[in-house]
């Protein structure tokens, strides 16, 4: 059933192409080399900001090609997808923006019910289709990490497991950032980046397992909260404002401004799990490895579609092998990036 739906929907894609209009854009993510086909321009300006730090120059042969197209701009709506046959059909709740999951031996999907977003993987031909209704009314947090739950389904079969997590750093080695929304995550990484420090991301990245543990950067966004923005007011120029409708987060584009900070990468030496303290000092303190686990784990898996036992065994062996640390935030956040600062040189110096 998947093979035959999936085979109309490109068909579709392939037609909604067909006027001249399209575009391609080439990345490289974690060393490999993704494709990623617009049908129309109102798609790039929409999608490819947070990639533009991954932009790479065309190859002929790519690990990953996504086909990307709306329904209002080219007229080309999804095929209706046969729902009833509920056999490989999972539902996760997410807020308000539910998430109908299917899957066989070859083919992973997602339909977002809240935004009516529609996501394919062909992982045989290393293929995938995105279609939206209409590419202006993408909501903030998905402009902010494009592609999301396709690189999380693709990167898995190369040995990459994608978390919840900000990774900053210094140099060649980081610290992940660890914790739920709400937990200070997000402050944390931008502070760092305002203090000079590297960036690889402020909720999502990639983690491989190679020699060491290594965070591979996806996207050069970042969500803050408009009153934390006013904290570090050299961020206003990076706010994107596509979209006046952000609730109550501020979406930052942040390659322009910060092109030298954002990195694609480094190796990880530490998990970092912050929390907002209300005292004025920020302090670190070491945490056994099953509350990085805590830390880390419920966050990532409640946002993976399908996940299960791999994923977290992949996490369990990360927070094993590198040590964590509750970061409690205080009031004073001129302190806290000296504090990332001299977890990392501890490991550095040894």
């Amino acid at each position: 059933m998947l093979h035959e739906y999936f085979s109309e929907a490109f068909s579709t894609y392939l037609d909604a192409e067909q006027d001249g209009y399209a575009e391609e854009r080439f990345y490289t993510v974690a060393h490999y080399s993704v494709q990623v086909r617009f049908a129309r321009p109102a798609l790039v300006d929409v999608l490819s900001p947070a990639l533009e730090h991954l932009r790479s120059e065309p190859v002929s042969v790519t690990a990953l090609t996504v086909c990307i197209w709306d329904d209002v701009s080219t007229k080309k709506r999804i095929p209706a997808f046969p729902w009833k046959d509920k056999a490989s059909i999972t539902q996760f709740v997410e807020g308000t923006n539910p998430v109908i999951c299917f899957k066989d031996d070859r083919f992973l999907g997602a339909y977002h019910i809240g935004t009516k977003m529609l996501s394919m993987l062909d992982t045989q031909q290393n293929t995938a289709i995105l279609w939206v209704p209409d590419a202006d009314k993408i909501p903030y947090y998905e402009r902010s990490s494009p592609l999301r739950i396709i690189f999380q389904w693709w990167a898995k079969k190369r040995g990459l497991q994608l978390v919840h997590a900000g990774a900053v750093g210094i140099n060649r080695t980081g610290v992940l950032l660890a914790g739920e929304g709400g937990s200070g995550k997000s402050t944390t990484a931008i502070n760092c980046l305002n203090a000079g420090l590297s960036y690889v991301s402020d909720d999502y990245c990639l983690v491989g397992m190679e020699s060491d543990p290594y965070a591979h950067s996806i996207y050069c966004s970042a969500k803050i909260g408009w009153n934390d923005l006013q904290r570090f007011p050299k961020f206003a120029s990076a706010v994107d404002r596509s979209d006046d409708n952000h609730e109550d987060k501020a979406l930052l584009i942040l390659n322009k401004q910060y092109h030298q900070k954002i990195v694609r990468g480094f190796s990880i030496r530490a998990i970092l799990v912050p929390r907002i303290a209300g005292s004025a000092k920020t302090i670190v303190t070491p945490i056994s490895a099953r509350q990085g686990l805590m830390a880390l784990a419920p966050s990532t898996i409640f946002q993976l579609r399908g996940a299960g036992q791999r994923d977290l065994s992949f996490i369990a062996e990360l927070t094993r092998i590198i040590p964590s640390f509750l970061l409690e935030l205080g009031t004073d956040y001129n302190n806290i990036p000296d504090i990332v600062l001299n977890v990392l040189k501890s490991f550095n110096e040894n």
